[in-house]
């Protein structure tokens, strides 16, 4: 039981991280079309990718990816700490 509680926690969590990575690629796209410097600066810190498309978010028509890609990047951060966790107590209660 509680190895299937952490395989779907997983791919849920998988789920959620390969959204955000799809979002992320969309927001390049615009960040290009404004510069050459705009778009190589997204690809190495996506954090700014992030804050940039948020902000020219009704410039560029990015408002449906930003609003996907926050929705899906607060569960992937969450998965991404808590699943190991989990999966190390149900560990720990089976052995």
């Amino acid at each position: 039981m509680g190895e299937f509680l952490i395989t779907g926690l997983g791919v849920l969590g998988f789920f959620f991280a390969v959204t955000t990575l799809i979002c992320w690629i969309n927001t390049l796209t615009p960040a290009f079309e404004k510069g050459l410097v705009l778009g190589a600066t997204c690809i190495v810190l996506p954090p700014i990718a992030f804050l940039w498309g948020w902000a020219k978010a009704g410039e560029t028509g990015l408002k449906t990816n930003m609003l996907l890609w926050t929705v899906s990047l607060i569960p992937a951060i969450i998965f991404s700490v808590f699943v190991p966790q989990i999966a190390d107590y149900v560990a720990n209660l089976v052995a």
